[in-house]
């Protein structure tokens, strides 16, 4: 009953950070925040950041979206006709 709780929840935290940090606030003012926090680092160090926050994240969290909506399976509601009463 369990196996799915973190999935759905997780994937819309996910979609909802994507989106809030990448085109809402500003991956360049995103990047220095973090750089005024932990100090100067190489350029290539931030290209890489910005590819992961504008292109790989939000690929990957549409991909992993597509995949649970594509393997949703729907069961009907199994009920025991006699509910164990004699009758």
């Amino acid at each position: 009953m369990d196996t799915y709780a973190g999935s759905w929840g997780l994937l819309i935290v996910a979609m909802i950070e994507v989106g809030a940090i990448s085109w809402i606030y500003g991956v360049f003012n995103f990047i220095k925040d973090i750089e005024m926090m932990i100090g100067e680092k190489p350029k290539y160090f931030w290209w890489f950041w910005i590819a992961c926050w504008l292109v790989i994240t939000p690929l990957l969290v549409k991909e992993k979206s597509f995949f649970l909506f594509k393997n949703i399976k729907f069961k009907k509601l199994w009920q025991k006709k006699d509910f164990g009463r004699k009758i």
